[in-house]
Parts: structure tokens; C-alpha cells; sequence
């Protein structure tokens, strides 16, 4: 019984002595040094495709992340009409932890100036990757003969 006792008291002071090692960068969303941001954005395109009625824009972005924290940091994607400045769509996903490949869209107007954002945000708010893009989307096409 006492060599049981020895054991589980040595795991206890490794567990300990580890934690107290460990950086609150890393435990709180860091990258370990405070300095480096713990998600980074790898690829963010966006491309229109023209339709007869409207012009459908697929947004494909790659994001490595690995920050550390209570919950998954999470990535958004919005749409803003920079003629109305209104945000007309929004895409949010979870991200899990190494590098992921997403995709999403959405609908947009022919001739439209749009201004497409992805963020990557911690759980406490912390926004650690963004990149915004500006797209004009394609004119109509011509109505067939």
C-alpha cells in the first residue's frame, strides 16, 4: 500500500510541476510566446460565377490553428454590399485544431462592389488571423437573341 501511495504522490508532483511550467499564453489562446498569433490564415480566394439571375460567390480559405483555450477559437466569413455597406451574408464555422480547408458562399447582385472578411476569433474575443478582399462582382449577361 505504501509503494501505491508513492506512486500516485511522485504522478501528482510530475502533474504539478508541469503546469506550472506551462505558458498562459498557450493556456489562454496563445502562441506560447505572446508573440506569435496561435492562428494563421494559409489561403483565402474568392471566385464569382455568373448565373441568370445573380452572381454566386465561392469564398475557399484554409486556416492552421493552435490556440488553446476552454473551446475552439471560430472563423467567420462576411459578405458586405459596399454600396449599402450592409453585411448581406455571414458564414461561421468552428474550427478544429491543424490546418482545415472550408468552403461557403453566398448570393450576390451583378455589377456590385462586395468586400468579403474572414476573421479567426478566440472564444474570450480575441481575433488572432483576418483578411478582407475586394470584389466587384460580374455584370449581367446579355439576354440571348
Amino acid at each position: 500500500m505504501k509503494v501505491r501511495f508513492k506512486v500516485g504522490a511522485i504522478l501528482v508532483a510530475m502533474a504539478t510541476t508541469l503546469l506550472a511550467f506551462t505558458s498562459p499564453a498557450l493556456a489562454k489562446g496563445g502562441g506560447g510566446d505572446g508573440k506569435t498569433p496561435c492562428a494563421q490564415i494559409t489561403s483565402f480566394t474568392n471566385t464569382p460565377t455568373v448565373t441568370p439571375d445573380k452572381v454566386v460567390v465561392s469564398t475557399a480559405y484554409s486556416v492552421t490553428n493552435s490556440c488553446v483555450d476552454e473551446r475552439m477559437a471560430s472563423t467567420a466569413v462576411n459578405y458586405r454590399n459596399d454600396v449599402t455597406g450592409q453585411t448581406v451574408g455571414r458564414s461561421v464555422i468552428m474550427a478544429s485544431y491543424g490546418p482545415r480547408d472550408y468552403t461557403t458562399g453566398f448570393g450576390g447582385s451583378f455589377a456590385t462592389p462586395y468586400t468579403i472578411t474572414l476573421t479567426v476569433t478566440t472564444p474570450n474575443g480575441k481575433i488572432v488571423a483576418s483578411s478582407s478582399q475586394s470584389l466587384l462582382l460580374p455584370a449581367a449577361p446579355a439576354p440571348a437573341a
